[in-house]
């Protein structure tokens, strides 16, 4: 645009580092996937299956850098040692509560996975 500085040029690289990381068995055994999204993702996800048991993991990864499978990758390696294993995520919205509970429930072992938002029922709450 006209407003726009002559002298200010922008860098249009993306500066996110979303290379693919290149996919470890537990990738394939859990997901079948053949490759990580990032090589951040693949990072978090070592680094949450190699935590000491009862730890917790904070992963901050840019949009679109994969977040939602690491912790799918816990549920799914949480079940695979001990039947019923759980794993709480929070999110910022309810929309995306019930996204990820949709996208879950296709997932083998986790059609079971539930958003717990404040409108459900208390019953349902607590079941």
């Amino acid at each position: 645009p006209d407003w726009w500085p002559a002298d200010l040029s922008v860098d249009p690289r993306d500066r996110r580092g979303l290379r693919a990381g290149s996919a470890d068995a537990a990738l394939r055994r859990l997901t079948g996937w053949t490759a990580y999204r990032s090589l951040a993702q693949k990072a978090a996800v070592r680094a949450l299956l190699t935590q000491p048991p009862g730890s917790a993991l904070l992963a901050s990864l840019p949009t679109s850098a994969g977040k939602s499978l690491v912790f799918q990758m816990a549920a799914l390696s949480g079940r695979e040692r001990q039947a019923g294993a759980c794993v709480a995520v929070v999110v910022p919205t309810v929309a995306l509560a019930l996204d990820h509970q949709r996208s879950l429930s296709q997932m083998p072992g986790l059609e079971g996975s539930r958003a717990l938002t404040g409108d459900l029922a208390s019953a349902v709450r607590r079941e």
